[in-house]
């Protein structure tokens, strides 16, 4: 959500409209949809799904269009509110978890508007980032960058970035606000970091949480291989 909408399109020069469909046509629309035409289920419920999405889309669209301001506070709130409508009528969450990469930039910005928020920040070794990037050349990657070097520039530059955040983001806001966790510990040693990271949610710690899900659906990750 985040780098798809805040800063630019809250601070830009966008109409109300292109914010709108922004989110609308564009989060949901776009890349929801495609993450759920994607999903290895079989077609009756993924139609369901797909049904789903597009009254979500229009629920947020409608909802977007009765605000007086498109902050991104607002944009997101009227996604989750929605969501749980369409998806999760049933359930009252506990809490909310947004995932997106680069969410640390804007982390202390973000405690400030969700003064009880709190951040999960994944730090990964650079040299596997480069080889999930690399094998993503030709599907993805050739598309914004003239030449390998580039993207790896690209790479040891944001690594860095992410890094320095992630000492001083947890610095500032505070360990117990802000928990930074090793990629490969989590990956070596699943059950011990998830019942940490359980923890620092405030969420009971179950087995589910060992098998990633899409919509309740076993999901087999975003790998280009």
């Amino acid at each position: 959500f985040f780098y798809m909408y805040y800063p630019r399109y809250e601070f830009g020069s966008h109409t109300n409209e292109e914010k709108i469909s922004r989110v609308s046509d564009v989060i949901i629309g776009d890349v929801l949809y495609r993450g759920i035409k994607n999903l290895n289920i079989n077609e009756k419920d993924k139609e369901g799904l797909l049904k789903k999405v597009e009254l979500l889309k229009q629920s947020v669209r409608l909802d977007l269009e009765h605000e007086n301001d498109f902050s991104y506070k607002t944009a997101l709130q009227v996604m989750m509110t929605n969501i749980k409508k369409c998806f999760y009528s049933d359930n009252e969450p506990k809490v909310w978890i947004e995932k997106t990469t680069s969410t640390e930039f804007y982390a202390l910005d973000i405690i400030k508007t969700f003064p009880n928020a709190k951040f999960i920040h994944i730090t990964r070794d650079p040299r596997d980032n480069w080889g999930s990037l690399k094998s993503g050349w030709k599907a993805k990657y050739k598309n914004v960058n003239d030449e390998l070097k580039a993207l790896m520039q690209s790479l040891l530059e944001r690594s860095k970035l992410g890094l320095e955040f992630a000492k001083h983001n947890q610095e500032i806001i505070g360990r117990d606000k802000y928990l930074v966790v090793r990629y490969e510990d989590l990956t070596s040693n699943p059950e011990h970091y998830m019942k940490i990271i359980a923890a620092f949610i405030g969420i009971d710690y179950t087995d589910n949480l060992l098998k990633p899900t899409t919509f309740g659906y076993s999901w087999e990750g975003n790998n280009f291989d």
